[in-house]
């Protein structure tokens, strides 16, 4: 898979500005895993989640963009990973006197001590997927058996999965397209026939979808487009010809595909709402297609503005390079019904 579009720009800009640059700009990240025992470390209670994490995430913008540097990067905090790890096994900041919850009070927060395991180990596991490094892979079973002796009896266990990637899912004779996006999709079918999906589109910015088919395969198969619930009035149509599409769930085609085909999708991109009326004032969360909308603070507007329900239906979207989605600020104002 490879992204294009704002979303791509995005991923490349984080890539370059921040993971390239990552153990460079921040030396200190393994520092209390090498000296476990240095107590003028200041360590947070997640401290032994910091490198898993960094690991997952470069893991998955390894798999979209295949930098080289990406995993120049990516290969060294593995490295690190198994050059701190103790001999049986434990990949953590803490010292042996107190891993785990050994020291935490009754009614605290503890430390994550287990959950900090579990990122580690997760991210040299979906390393070792993405990449094939078995230093990784090693590193993390020698994690899950220090996890299991001193967690089964409490009934704790972590297994490795087997991960799908969500963006296109296959069976055995059907595509689940689920990604909306500028990009380029390629997969191999059971029967060994391989397919790209290529998107031409400015979604999330505009609902329109443009789908390339490119595949030699001869055996019919069912393509699924994902239709979002708050998608009311879909448009789908293939090489011209409309087909049904019901918000909430799955268009399935079925044909015999051929390179040059061609799916244009148009998703509903009207304002859509949240309402929570459970509460007086009315709260409501406004949404443009998936992305949730927030106000700049400064603007004149804060959260006790007085809008009209019916003139936020009316909203255009402004032209401009960027978009940006608001992961926690709901854009929660009072409401005239």
């Amino acid at each position: 898979m490879h992204l294009g579009g704002a979303a791509g720009r995005i991923l490349t800009a984080n890539e370059t500005n921040w993971l390239h640059v990552l153990l460079t700009d921040d030396p200190g990240l393994f520092d209390g895993f090498i000296d476990r025992d240095d107590d003028s470390i200041f360590k947070t209670m997640w401290h032994g989640e910091f490198p898993g994490k960094l690991l997952t995430g470069i893991a998955q913008t390894y798999l979209l963009n295949n930098d080289p540097e990406t995993k120049r990067v990516g290969d060294a905090i593995a490295g690190k990973l198994k050059e701190v790890q103790e001999p049986d096994g434990y990949l953590g900041p803490w010292k042996k006197s107190v891993r785990y919850e050994a020291d935490v009070a009754p009614g605290s927060w503890g430390k994550w001590d287990t959950w900090g395991q579990y990122h580690c180990i997760y991210g040299l596991l979906r390393w070792y997927q993405v990449t094939g490094n078995r230093d990784a892979f090693n590193t993390a079973k020698r994690a899950l058996d220090n996890i299991y002796d001193h967690f089964i009896a409490g009934g704790i266990s972590i297994a490795a999965q087997n991960w799908a990637e969500w963006a296109v899912l296959s069976g055995r004779n059907e595509l689940y397209l689920n990604y909306y996006g500028e990009c380029s999709l390629e997969t191999v079918l059971e029967n060994g026939h391989k397919i790209v999906l290529t998107q031409k589109t400015e979604y999330p910015a505009d609902g329109a979808v443009n789908i390339k088919i490119d595949t030699g395969c001869p055996d019919e198969l069912t393509l699924y487009f994902r239709i979002p619930s708050w998608s009311v009035n879909t448009v789908l149509t293939v090489n011209g010809e409309a087909v049904n599409a019901e918000a909430g769930s799955y268009c399935a085609v079925k044909r015999v595909w051929k390179s040059g085909d061609s799916v244009r999708l148009v998703l509903d991109m009207s304002p859509h709402f949240l309402v929570n009326d459970a509460v007086k004032p009315v709260k409501i969360s406004v949404y443009y297609g998936p992305l949730l909308l927030a106000f700049r603070t400064g603007s004149g507007l804060s959260r006790n503005t007085r809008f009209n329900i019916e003139a936020l239906r009316k909203m255009v979207r402004v032209e401009g390079d960027a978009w940006s989605i608001t992961a926690f600020l709901l854009l929660q104002v009072r409401v005239w019904f």
